[in-house]
C-alpha cells in the first residue's frame, strides 16, 4: 500500500508541475501538486509503518515470553526512519515501558509510558495510536502504584476506563491498578468487592503474569478475612514460593509476594510437520494467486501512458509549411481557443486530482470507522455486554466484497472475535466456519494472506485449530497447526497454540494421561485464555495434583465464570467433579 501511494503521489506531483509550467491556471496546478505531495507523505508514512510494525510485534511477543532484554534489543535495531510512523514510535516506547516494568524499574517504566502518551495522533493512524495511548496509561498506572503514587495511578486508570478506544487488555490493567491501590491502602472490604465485580475482566484479559497477581490478590483478600494479614497455617501449595514472579508482584505491594504461586516451567517443543500440497488443499482449499505484482506493473504502465498522452497533448506540433500570418480576428480566436483548451485540461486534471483525493480520504475514513467498530465490539464483550458486542462485530464482518480489499483485515478480526464467542458457547463448528470466512476475506485483500501474516493470519489459524480440536477432529487440528508452522515459521506463539489444541483435543477424546501431560506443559508466562487455563486446572485437580486450597480457588473461579464451567462440561461432562475429589 505504501509503494502504491508513493507512485500515485509522484504522478500527482508531476502532473501538477506540468500544469503549472505550461501556463494553466495556478490554482488548479497548485491543487494537483498539493494532492500529489499529500499522497507522497501518506505513502512514506505507510512504508515506515509496514517496515516498523513487525519489529514491534516481535518485541511484544518476546515480552509475553518474559524476555525483556531481547525485546529491547529488537526495537533498538529499528531504523530511525521507520519510527516516523506514529504507531511505531509509540509501540517502541510501549515495549520499553513494559520491559522496564517486568524488570522492576518502575521509574523508567513511567518515563517510557509517558513518552508513549505524548504527541498528537497522526491522521492516518489515529485509531491505532489512541489504543496505544490507552495501553501506555495502563502501564503507567501500574508503574505509579509501584512508586506509591496512588493518586496518579488512579488518575491514569480513570483515563483508560473513560477512553472509548481502550482495548480489553488496557481495561484489565486499569482495574488491576485500582485493586493494587486498595491493597496499598489496606481497604480489605473494597478490595474483595472490586475483585468480585471485575473478576471476569481481570482473569480473562490480563496476561499471565498479571493474572497470577490477580489470583494472589484473591488469596490475600481471603486471608485477610480469616486472619489479620497472614495466611492460615498449614497451607499447602502446588508450586514453589519466593520465585521471580513473587518478587515482581512484591514491587506493587510487599504483602502480595507471599501469596503468589510459581507455576512449574516446562519447555514446549512443537512437533515437526511439513504437510504437502494435498494437505494444504484439504485444509484451506486451493490457494489463490496473488496479483499484487501484476497490479503494480499494470499501474505503472497506465500512469506512464497517461503522462505521455498529456505531455503529447500539451506539446504544440511542428508545422512544416509556414502558415500565412494570421489576421487580428484569427489571433483573438486562437488565443481564446488555446485559453479555453488550457482551462478545460486544467479543470479535468483538477477534477481527477480531487476525485483521487476524495477516494483516498474516503478509504481512510472507512478504515478508521472499521477500527473503531472493532474496538467497540471487543470492549462490549469484555465488559459483559456480549449481545451488543456481537451485533457490532456482525456488522463489521458483513463488509461488502468491494471494501474487503482495504477493510478485509478488520472484517477478518471481527470474524475471529465472533469465532471466539461461538467457541465460548461450545459451538465449535460455528467457530470453524467463522475462521473460514476470515481466511476467505484475507484472500480478497490487497496483500492476500502474506500481507496479513504478521498478526491477523496466525490469529485466525490458531483459533481454527483449537475449534477443530473442540469438535474432536484432533488429527485435522494437528494438520492445521502444521500448516501454521509452514506458512509462518517464525510465529512466536506457536507453543501456546500447541498446548491449547492438545489440551482441548485430549480432553474431548478422553485421553486423560495425554491431557494431564498437556496441562503440565503450561508455563507461568504462557498466555492461555481463561477457559483453557481453568481447563488445565480442572484436569490437574481431577488427577489429584493440586492441593486443597487450590481446589477451592479453582471451584471459586468456576462459580464466578459459569460460561467457562459450561464450556468445560460440554467438552467433558463430569470432569468438573474432579475438583471436589472425583476423577473422570
Amino acid at each position: 500500500m505504501g509503494t502504491l501511494y508513493l507512485v500515485l503521489g509522484c504522478f500527482g506531483v508531476g502532473c501538477g508541475g506540468c500544469t503549472m509550467s505550461l501556463g494553466s491556471p495556478s490554482v488548479t496546478g497548485f491543487g494537483i501538486l498539493s494532492v500529489g505531495a499529500l499522497v507522497l507523505v501518506l505513502g512514506q508514512r505507510f512504508r515506515a509503518y509496514f517496515h516498523g510494525a513487525p519489529y514491534v510485534q516481535l518485541a511484544t511477543a518476546l515480552l509475553r515470553e518474559n524476555k525483556p532484554d531481547a525485546a529491547v534489543d529488537v526495537v533498538a535495531s529499528l531504523g530511525g526512519k521507520a519510527r516516523g510512523a506514529g504507531p511505531v514510535r509509540r509501540g517502541v516506547a510501549l515495549v520499553r515501558a513494559n520491559a522496564a516494568l517486568l524488570e522492576g524499574h518502575a521509574a523508567l517504566a513511567e518515563r517510557e509510558a509517558t513518552s508513549a502518551t505524548e504527541g498528537r495522533a497522526q491522521l492516518f493512524f489515529e485509531g491505532a495510536e489512541l489504543q496505544q495511548r490507552a495501553r501506555a496509561l495502563g502501564v503507567r498506572a501500574l508503574a505509579r502504584v509501584a512508586q506509591e503514587n496512588l493518586e496518579g495511578a488512579l488518575a491514569d486508570a480513570a483515563a483508560v476506563l473513560a477512553a472509548p478506544e481502550a482495548e480489553p487488555h488496557a481495561l484489565a490493567e486499569a482495574r488491576l491498578a485500582e485493586a493494587l491501590v486498595l491493597v496499598r491502602r489496606a481497604d480489605n472490604v473494597a478490595l474483595a468487592a472490586h475483585l468480585d465485580q471485575h473478576a471476569a475482566l481481570l482473569l480473562e484479559h490480563c496476561p499471565p503474569r498479571e493474572r497470577a497477581v490477580v489470583r494472589a490478590l484473591r488469596r490475600l483478600a481471603h486471608a485477610r478475612k480469616t486472619t489479620v494479614y497472614r495466611e492460615p497455617a498449614g497451607r499447602e501449595v502446588r508450586g514453589p514460593r519466593g520465585g521471580r514472579l513473587a518478587e515482581w508482584a512484591g514491587t506493587f505491594a510487599p504483602d502480595l509476594a507471599e501469596f503468589v504461586l510459581e507455576e512449574p516451567t516446562t519447555p514446549v517443543v512443537p512437533p515437526p510437520f511439513a504437510p504437502g500440497p494435498s494437505v494444504a488443499a484439504s485444509l484451506f482449499g486451493k490457494p489463490k494467486r496473488s496479483y499484487s505484482l501484476a497490479l503494480a506493473l499494470g499501474l505503472w504502465v497506465v500512469l506512464i501512458v497517461m503522462f505521455l498522452t498529456i505531455w503529447q497533448f500539451l506539446t504544440p506540433a511542428e508545422r512544416l509549411p509556414p502558415p500565412p500570418p494570421p489576421g487580428p480576428a484569427e489571433i483573438v480566436r486562437e488565443a481564446a481557443e488555446d485559453r479555453a483548451s488550457s482551462i478545460a485540461l486544467s479543470l479535468n486534471l483538477g477534477a481527477g486530482g480531487l476525485a483521487f483525493a476524495s477516494l483516498v480520504f474516503f478509504m481512510i475514513r472507512k478504515q478508521r470507522r472499521a477500527d473503531r467498530a472493532l474496538a467497540a465490539g471487543r470492549r462490549a464483550v469484555a465488559t459483559g455486554d456480549a449481545a451488543s458486542g456481537e451485533r457490532t462485530l456482525e456488522k463489521l464482518a458483513a463488509t461488502s466484497r468491494v471494501w474487503q480489499r482495504t477493510n478485509g483485515p478488520y472484517a477478518a478480526l471481527a470474524c475471529v472475535e465472533l469465532a471466539r464467542l461461538a467457541e465460548r458457547r461450545g459451538d465449535f463448528a460455528g467457530a470453524v466456519q467463522r475462521c473460514d470466512d476470515a481466511l476467505a476475506m484475507l484472500d480478497r485483500t490487497a496483500g492476500g494472506r502474506r500481507g496479513s501474516s504478521d498478526f491477523v493470519l496466525p490469529t485466525v489459524l490458531v483459533e481454527r485449530a483449537v475449534a477443530l480440536a473442540g469438535m474432536g477432529k484432533v488429527d485435522t487440528s494437528a494438520l492445521a497447526l502444521g500448516q501454521l508452522r509452514m506458512e509462518i515459521p517464525d510465529f512466536h506463539e506457536l507453543p501456546t497454540a500447541v498446548v491449547r489444541a492438545r489440551l482441548v483435543g485430549d480432553v474431548v477424546r478422553g485421553d486423560w494421561g495425554a491431557a494431564l501431560a498437556a496441562a503440565g506443559m503450561r508455563t507461568s508466562e504462557m498466555p492461555l485464555p481463561l477457559r483453557e487455563d481453568l481447563l488445565a486446572d480442572v484436569v490437574l485437580a481431577a488427577r489429584g495434583v493440586v492441593a486443597k486450597d487450590e481446589r477451592e480457588r479453582i471451584a471459586a473461579e468456576l462459580a464466578a465464570h459459569p460460561e467457562a464451567a459450561a464450556w468445560i462440561d460440554r467438552l467433558a461432562p463430569g470432569l468438573r467433579g474432579g475438583v471436589t475429589g472425583t476423577s473422570p
